[in-house]
């Protein structure tokens, strides 16, 4: 990971799903009747889910913009 990531605001923050593969989408009715959309990740045995907000309180479902890489 370059160093520039590292110094962003999350940058850290990002870094514990390093090296975990999407497996899935995950969806859930939040309080408000909001639909909540996320990534299942897998590695090894462990499994997360990064759920997609607006900002890092969570104050609602949010975006994930996908680009071609480089």
């Amino acid at each position: 990971m370059n160093e520039a990531v590292l110094l962003a605001p999350h940058g850290k923050f990002y870094k514990q799903i390093e090296g975990y593969t999407i497996v899935g989408l995950a969806v859930d009715e939040g309080e408000y009747g909001d639909i909540w959309e996320g990534l299942v990740l897998r590695k090894k045995n462990k499994e997360k889910v990064a759920w997609i907000s607006r900002d890092p309180e969570c104050n609602g479902p949010g975006f994930l913009d996908i680009t071609e890489g480089k």
